[in-house]
């Protein structure tokens, strides 16, 4: 049974060995070929001059004529114009054949289809989820799915239409909610353009342009400096039942200030035990390199402490990709990035300090503890060089000064209570 655009396209994914059929609901449903085409086709009941006939009629092609949303519709006109006119649904085809039919289109129609669009690539299933999160429990509640696209034209009040929707999700400190909420109706909006669904009128009405909603800047949470030895005690002494992986992981943090997306896909293949480096692929998640510079891979000098932490990685592994995994031994996927926040905030840390708030100790205490420069830190944290005098060391990467900084950054958090 197909009942959303996600079964569909679960559904669409492979080639059938024999061709099949599927119920999308209200009669309708979707023969899906074995050259890997589709189209909808429609099933009723008539009763006409007493007798009762079982009608099938083809409603579109899947993605070419109609999306499941529209071929919804269509096949509602088509049940509603039978029974209405009390004639065979395919007349309405031979009646309509010579018109081009227009199906209005509304937001959630438009929403199902720009989802649906976002189905290839390796973080795809991801991405239909939290698309379709954000559009079901965040914008459809205030900007509902039936809503006319042409609301959305800037003539008809739509600018101010959705900066109302924006400025009430952004209640409540959630301004980074509303930000993504103003990109995705954004993305939806430019989708429907492209397809022709959202022409510029007689008035040339331009697509909406949405305003960006104001972001307030947000540090994350860390302590200081005379809070961290009992900090560093807590995560030697206490594992508050989480898997060894992830406090291995957490150490490892502390000591590279390593963003935990790039943290938790660390590979065996980056380590090169020859040069005692990690070397991290500039498009790595976490590692926030922009398309000029992806290029650049991100270089960890490994310290004989953070050599330790490998070791007993490579203990628990059986072949795995990477070095830290989720819930333990024996899983092929990658650690969750949020681990360590939930560890520290099972530790008691909550609202104190994170994972993303060490690398702010990592680098205010690295100066003003350890007197190291800060453009050493800030190389060994991924940030590449920007401005008049960090430029001055774009021709080294630093790797034996960054070097140094980290084995001492490691013997300091070591004299003031971690053990590895």
């Amino acid at each position: 049974m197909i009942k959303t655009v996600t079964d569909l396209r679960r559904v669409l994914k492979n080639r059938p060995s024999k061709n099949v059929k599927h119920g999308c609901g209200g009669g309708l449903h979707l023969k899906h070929h074995v050259n890997g085409s589709a189209y909808y086709f429609g099933r009723m009941t008539i009763n006409i001059e007493g007798q009762s006939k079982r009608q099938e009629v083809h409603v579109g092609t899947e993605c070419k004529e109609f999306s499941l949303p529209q071929a919804r519709e269509q096949w509602s006109r088509i049940q509603s114009w039978s029974k209405t006119n009390n004639r065979e649904p395919k007349d309405y085809l031979s009646e309509h054949s010579s018109k081009k039919v227009v199906i209005p289109h509304t937001f959630g129609t438009v929403v199902e289809g720009f989802v649906s669009s976002k189905k290839e690539g390796k973080d795809a299933i991801k991405t239909w989820h939290n698309y379709d999160r954000i559009f079901k429990q965040t914008i459809f509640p205030l900007l509902p799915p039936d809503t006319p696209l042409d609301c959305l034209k800037e003539t008809h009040g739509g600018r101010a239409r959705v900066n109302q929707v924006l400025e009430e999700i952004s209640k409540g400190n959630r301004h980074e909610l509303a930000r993504r909420s103003r990109q995705l109706i954004k993305q939806a909006i430019e989708f429907a353009t492209k397809k022709g669904w959202f022409n510029n009128n007689e008035n040339s009405a331009r697509p909406l342009s949405i305003e960006k909603t104001r972001r307030k800047t947000k540090h994350h949470p860390c302590l200081d400096w005379n809070a961290i030895p009992q900090f560093l005690e807590d995560v030697t002494l206490n594992s508050c039942g989480t898997s060894t992986h992830t406090l291995l992981a957490s150490k490892f943090l502390l000591l590279t200030a390593l963003r935990t997306g790039a943290l938790a896909r660390l590979e065996w293949d980056m380590i090169d035990d020859k040069k005692d480096l990690i070397i991290i692929s500039g498009k790595t998640s976490g590692i926030k390199r922009t398309e000029d510079n992806e290029h650049i891979p991100h270089k960890i000098p490994i310290t004989p402490l953070m050599w330790q932490i490998i070791e007993k990685c490579k203990k628990l592994s059986r072949g795995e990709r990477y070095l830290f995994l989720s819930n333990g031994l024996g899983k092929k996927v990658h650690a969750d990035p949020e681990a360590p926040n939930r560890y520290f905030k099972n530790l008691g840390y909550k609202n104190k300090q994170t994972a993303h708030g060490w690398r702010r100790v990592f680098l205010t205490y690295g100066i003003d503890l350890l007197k190291e420069r800060e453009v050493i830190i800030r190389r060994q944290m991924g940030h590449l060089p920007t401005g008049s005098v960090l430029k001055a060391y774009d021709g080294s990467e630093l790797l034996e000064e960054r070097y140094n900084f980290l084995v001492n950054w490691g013997n300091h958090l070591v004299k003031n209570g971690l053990e590895v």
